[in-house]
């Protein structure tokens, strides 16, 4: 897929990394660089390669930095114990000691420490409630999909992409989606369909019509909304601060 230049454009994941926003990864790739400038101990063949193949991966393609993440962590974390080892003052001391406390506990534990610690410590967030199993109400569909479930809607539906993969978990296979966020799946032709759809693009009504769409699900701040709102041919029948649902008003709801 990242030879799909149509993809590589358009699907999120694949392009490079946006830093002008709030990212963690630019702030790991600082530290990578400049731990490196520091060390003393020089990578190795395959670490040199793994560094390069894998900063270039990730900058070429955002969907690769939670790979580089993994990758990079343990190249660093030698070179910070080594640069440790070396240090002589109260804080590496300090460190170094409770390190070595550490080691001695889960040998006595017979390497068990901490699996056992992960698993109370999830034990008790989980039943003080701080852990909750359910999806965010102010960033999905929850309250909608629950309203299409109620109202058995007939017909083909367009849909936010982002919205997708929750209707198909909570709705399917009552309700099918014209879209969801596996796009590098649904191949350039359909993914230009939906982009010509969501973005207001020339030629939108015409997807509609021949893909004979009777109601659309879309994001309450999409483009596609804010169009149909003022569309007389649409009406909107649900809407919260999450999501919109159109009926053409030509269509018949089944129940």
């Amino acid at each position: 897929m990242v030879s799909n230049q149509f993809v590589i454009e358009n699907v999120l994941e694949f392009r490079s990394p946006n830093f002008h926003v709030v990212l963690p990864f630019l702030y790991l790739f600082v530290l990578t660089v400049g731990i490196l400038a520091v060390s003393r101990t020089s990578l190795n063949a395959i670490e040199v390669m793994l560094v390069l193949l894998f900063s270039y991966m990730s900058l070429y393609s955002a969907r690769s930095i939670p790979v580089f993440a993994i990758i990079i962590a343990p190249i660093l974390l030698r070179r910070l114990q080594a640069m440790l080892e070396k240090m002589d003052n109260w804080a590496a001391n300090v460190f170094r000691q409770r390190s070595e406390n550490l080691e001695i506990t889960d040998a006595s534990a017979r390497g068990h420490l901490w699996p056992i610690i992960s698993i109370v410590a999830v034990s008790v967030l989980a039943v003080t409630g701080r852990i909750v199993f359910k999806f965010d109400e102010s960033r999905m569909p929850v309250a909608a999909v629950e309203f299409l479930k109620k109202e058995k809607l007939s017909g083909n539906m367009f849909n936010d992409d982002e919205f997708g993969d929750y209707l198909i978990y909570a709705a399917w296979p009552e309700y099918k989606v014209f879209f969801d966020g596996r796009s590098d799946m649904y191949g350039e032709t359909w993914g230009r369909q939906y982009l010509k759809v969501a973005n207001i693009q020339p030629g939108w009504e015409k997807v509609i019509a021949e893909n004979r769409i009777t109601w659309v699900f879309s994001s309450a701040r999409s483009p596609l909304s804010t169009i149909l709102l003022e569309n007389k041919e649409w009406k909107l029948i649900y809407t919260d601060n999450v999501a919109h649902i159109y009926l053409k008003s030509t269509h018949r709801t089944s129940r």
